[in-house]
């Protein structure tokens, strides 16, 4: 037998690797690298919530700010009370979720967790998938504004995800909203508009995926 396969089969045996915990959970050995799908349905849910999984490779996400969590949670109930509204007058299955994971890739596999996703409801189902995907919505921080601008905008333009929208804060407040766009028959976001409340004090105006009026002070946190 192959000293490395063997040398494996051990730590599979053993299972959990007993000096990594998070959250009161022993991780998983395997964790960081190769993830499958079969790998993250294991995985429990405190766990999983607060990873990506990018080209089969687990990423734990920083705890968000109290800024990422107020603009995220007022983003989240705006665009849901749109949706929603949407929704009863136009007959379609349209809703908003906060904090879901959403997978753009099975092999390898490809999670990413934006703060909002705004979707149609499949027949048979109520979770999203990019094909169902309306818009997605991240908070920027410093810490992430490289990979929400450039690493994620391509990843979701390259999954057709039609509408992308960036929040970033300042001083305890909703500072800048960015909206691009995807082309038809392109892979490359365009911008479309950009609302500040110096501006654009009227807030926040947008037509697609549907129409969209939202108030500076609606997104106060």
């Amino acid at each position: 037998m192959n000293d490395r396969i063997g040398r494996r089969d051990a730590a599979v045996e053993r299972t959990w690797d007993e000096t990594t915990y998070w959250a009161g959970h022993a991780i998983p050995y395997w964790i960081w690298e190769n993830v499958t799908a079969d790998m993250w349905q294991a995985m429990p849910e405190t766990l999983c919530s607060r990873m990506e999984i990018v080209d089969g490779r687990a990423l734990l996400l920083a705890s968000p700010t109290m800024d990422h969590q107020g603009a995220a949670g007022m983003v989240n109930l705006e665009l849901r009370s749109h949706a929603r509204a949407y929704a009863q007058a136009s007959g379609r299955a349209i809703d908003a979720i906060y904090g879901y994971a959403l997978r753009l890739r099975d092999h390898p596999l490809h999670h990413r967790r934006p703060d909002v996703i705004v979707y149609e409801l499949a027949h048979g189902s109520n979770l999203p998938s990019p094909s169902d995907t309306l818009l997605v919505v991240e908070i920027v921080s410093q810490s992430s504004r490289i990979m929400d601008t450039v690493h994620k905008s391509a990843e979701y333009a390259d999954a057709g995800i039609p509408h992308y929208w960036t929040v970033e804060t300042r001083n305890g407040a909703i500072s800048t909203v960015t909206w691009y766009a995807l082309p038809e028959g392109e892979k490359r976001y365009e911008v479309r508009a950009r609302w500040t409340p110096a501006e654009t004090p009227e807030g926040v105006r947008a037509d697609e995926p549907f129409p969209i009026r939202i108030a500076w002070d609606e997104l106060a946190f």
